[in-house]
């Protein structure tokens, strides 16, 4: 079997957010299970530019957005499992679980009226909720807290928190995501791309048929990408192609037009005759005879004299 083509994987194409989200995920999840140090190096920086691109991206959604019920919901959603982790742990035997007295002090700061404050207005939500983990801050209870609801839960309902006084405008809003920014991020992450692409290639081994196919499975996202793009470049080719035939027959209809309004416009001329009209008859009519003139011809010529003799007289006899 013929090693894959080096330059098919290693070209760097130009890709939006979203196809770069899309990638870093589908190559992330075809990492072999057991790769080289030099693989599993190249895929830890794929996975950090590709986490770089999706929090750029999600800042910028943000900033785009002015709905609040997505961050909403995750407020509350993240919310209720952190204090029903809490709620859970009553089911512990209480002589032999020692944060019985945590559990309760602890349900008394954060949900002393259940769930209620959820419903209530957006701001009022973010004030009752940053207020009452301040509480446990203060009550010295937030070691215990991170305990029994665990760390995951209590890190991501903070910074839930944090997103929502950021969307709301209570809290600094932080950093945005320019247009420039995200722009390098993906060329970072492109290049990254081609890295790990290097690497998985480079354990290619020609007398080893298997060694082909892993790389193959394992770049296969790169295959569908140059798929993609090819199916971009022909339908862009083809409205290129649409349009110019449409500019064309607008531009042969224009002419016909064109055309058209001159043969009106010559037909509907008044024509042009040499006849006389009447006024001009009568004005020729009415004007002074002119003497003739007379015709520049030559003098007539006069005629010759004949050259003959005249007869002669008879003559008369004298008389006697």
């Amino acid at each position: 079997m013929e090693p894959p083509n080096t330059t098919d994987y290693l070209r760097r194409h130009t890709v939006d957010a979203t196809t770069a989200m899309w990638l870093g995920h589908a190559l992330l999840a075809a990492l072999p299970a057991d790769p080289t140090p030099a693989v599993s190096e190249a895929a830890d920086a794929l996975g950090a530019a590709h986490g770089a691109v999706v929090a750029a991206h999600k800042r910028q959604q943000a900033q785009q957005s002015d709905d609040l019920r997505p961050v909403h919901r995750s407020v509350c959603a993240l919310w209720g499992a952190m204090v029903g982790r809490i709620e859970h742990c009553r089911a512990l035997p209480p002589e032999r679980f020692v944060h019985g007295v945590a559990v309760e002090r602890l349900l008394a700061l954060l949900a002393p009226d259940g769930n209620a404050a959820l419903a209530l207005a957006y701001p009022n939500v973010w004030t009752t909720l940053h207020t009452r983990l301040s509480l446990v801050v203060d009550a010295g209870l937030r070691g215990a807290m991170i305990e029994l609801a665990g760390a995951p839960f209590v890190t991501a309902t903070e910074a839930s928190l944090d997103a929502f006084g950021r969307a709301l405008g209570i809290t600094a809003a932080p950093v945005a995501a320019s247009e420039d920014n995200l722009r390098e991020l993906l060329r970072e992450f492109m290049q990254a791309v081609s890295d790990y692409a290097l690497q998985v290639l480079a354990t290619v081994r020609r007398n080893r048929p298997e060694t082909a196919l892993a790389a193959q499975a394992t770049l296969r996202p790169l295959d569908e990408l140059r798929g993609m793009v090819r199916r971009r470049n022909a339908s862009a080719d083809a409205e290129e192609g649409d349009a110019d035939a449409a500019a064309k027959e607008k531009a042969d209809a224009k002419d016909k037009t064109d055309a058209k309004e001159k043969t009106d416009a010559k037909a509907k001329a008044p024509e042009k005759t040499d006849a006389p009209t009447k006024d001009k008859v009568a004005e020729k009519t009415d004007a002074p005879v002119a003497a003739p003139t007379p015709s520049p011809v030559a003098a007539p010529v006069a005629a010759p004299r004949s050259s003959a003799i005249p007869p002669a007289r008879p003559s008369v006899a004298p008389p006697n």
